[in-house]
């Protein structure tokens, strides 16, 4: 009975929460009257279960069907998933694109009021195209590559079930809100670096001081290729974790690679110190005068702080990678056993 639940695990995974469990209890009872059919009062096994599920088919196909919605733009084991992070990552752009520009014309007042509106459309109009584009992109890749989502895709001709993967241990499934979250920040970063990069300044209470840029924005300029990059790659990464949805030894493997691309970026691009604006330290001294001079070196300081960021940068990724790789292996021991060679 376990290749039974197995198998309604893998079709019910697929639909909408709310109909997983009327969908489970139809389709047990299905099985079951298919099972009575073919044997009659005789006792079931194995091989009659593996004779049914087969009939029935693969899980993705029969929970299309379920779902009523036949869908092939990304694929049906995906399409779902698509929709839901799309349309997480258009509201999020849109949200950030409106924070950008509110706080932009709030420093700057416009001359003209149709001048704000005309930004405004046109900026939301091409942080969608690039959302849109973004997640249509990351999602077509992992259609292409994933081994894991898509070996039963390449498999459609023979599969049986024995191809059904184990129901996973409550410990080992990854939670939708954490990579969601991360997508939305993600998506914010994304819109605000690329459209509103002056918006990450210091601020100042003093009367009369304007806001001064973080960055030095001729140089983030040069580098905005890379870190357009670098969102990718990380929204690739939490995209990963929902369509995967545990931790397994492929999603640790594509999780090390993806992070290690992501750490190499961030190295690049963070470890060139004159990616900061190194004005701030003159503009600080010209604000508060001696004052300021006499009690710190602000140089030193904004040099600490730089290697500080990468500090950060390189612990959150280590953390990230051991985790993820620590947890595949203890949710997954036979599975990483059989690739060491270390059992049957």
């Amino acid at each position: 009975m376990g290749l039974i639940d197995r198998y309604i695990y893998a079709v019910t995974r697929r639909l909408p929460e709310k109909q997983r469990e009327d969908i489970a209890k139809e389709l047990r009872g299905l099985i079951e009257d298919m099972l009575a059919q073919r044997e009659g009062n005789a006792q079931t096994g194995d091989a009659d279960i593996e004779a049914v599920l087969t009939e029935l088919g693969e899980p993705s196909a029969l929970a299309a069907k379920y779902s009523g919605k036949p869908r092939h733009l990304i694929g049906p084991e995906l399409f779902e998933l698509y929709i839901i992070v799309l349309k997480i990552a258009l509201a999020a752009s849109v949200f950030g694109i409106l924070v950008a520009m509110a706080v932009h014309y709030a420093v700057t007042p416009p001359q003209y009021i149709g001048e704000v509106f005309s930004n405004i459309f046109d900026a939301i109009f091409s942080g969608l195209m690039e959302a849109f584009a973004w997640v249509t992109i990351v999602f077509a890749l992992i259609e292409h590559f994933s081994v894991d989502i898509n070996a039963a895709k390449r498999k459609r001709a023979r599969w049986k079930p024995s191809d059904l993967p184990e129901i996973p241990v409550k410990g080992a499934l990854i939670k939708p809100s954490g990579p969601i979250v991360g997508i939305i920040f993600i998506a914010i970063f994304f819109i605000l670096i690329n459209f509103a990069p002056g918006l990450f300044s210091v601020y100042f209470s003093k009367a009369g001081a304007s806001p001064i840029p973080v960055f030095s924005l001729s140089v983030l300029k040069s580098y905005m290729l890379l870190i357009n990059i670098w969102f990718a790659v990380a929204i690739f990464k939490e995209i990963m974790k929902l369509v995967c949805g545990r931790y397994n030894i492929s999603f640790a493997v594509a999780n090390v690679l993806l992070g290690s691309i992501s750490f190499v970026l961030a190295m690049i691009i963070f470890s060139n110190f004159q990616i900061w604006n190194w004005n701030i330290a003159s503009y600080l001294e010209r604000i508060y005068g001696n004052s300021l001079s006499g009690s710190y070196n602000v140089s030193q300081i904004m040099t600490i702080a730089a290697k500080a960021f990468l500090g950060v940068i390189i612990f959150s990724y280590a953390v990230d990678m051991i985790s993820t790789v620590a947890k595949a292996i203890r949710y997954n021991a036979p599975d990483f056993k059989r690739m060491m060679g270390m059992g049957k």
